[in-house]
């Protein structure tokens, strides 16, 4: 797989900087975000403002707040997307084709990792070993 202790170790710190940088956004007192946030939305106004210099639309500006939103919550996802994909590439076992126990290949670890994220799951890969399998329940 992708050099195995590096994509984990990359895989790991996106997880956690996406999970930082949302918490930070949402839920902070203060008026700035996150430091994803706050890039990508730095970012985007400073492509924004040098449109409406030479467009003069206040109207863009004034309807971007949405677009702002939803491109920063599709970044949190892609993000989230390849940490964990990155983390999933890390061990030979983590993914395995649910039939045949085999190693699943790059772009199914891709497929299992979305549809992870975005659903319970088709049941087509599962978690190799336990290690890679979360809590179902808890005997607290």
């Amino acid at each position: 797989m992708i050099g195995s202790t590096l994509a984990g170790m990359v895989g790991v710190l996106l997880i956690l900087l996406v999970v930082y940088d949302a918490i930070r956004t949402t839920l902070s007192v203060s008026s700035s975000g996150g430091p994803l946030t706050n890039r990508l939305v730095s970012g985007l106004w400073f492509v924004l403002l040098g449109i409406h210099r030479r467009q003069k639309s206040h109207a863009m500006l004034s309807s971007v707040g949405p677009w702002i939103t939803v491109t920063l919550l599709m970044t949190w996802f892609l993000v989230a997307w390849l940490g964990w994909f990155l983390l999933f590439c890390s061990a030979p076992q983590a993914v395995v084709v649910s039939t045949t126990k085999a190693t699943a290949s790059l772009i199914e670890r891709a497929y299992y990792t979305g549809y992870t994220l975005t659903t319970l799951g088709y049941g087509d890969y599962v978690p190799g070993t336990d290690g890679w399998r979360t809590p179902r329940h808890c005997s607290c």
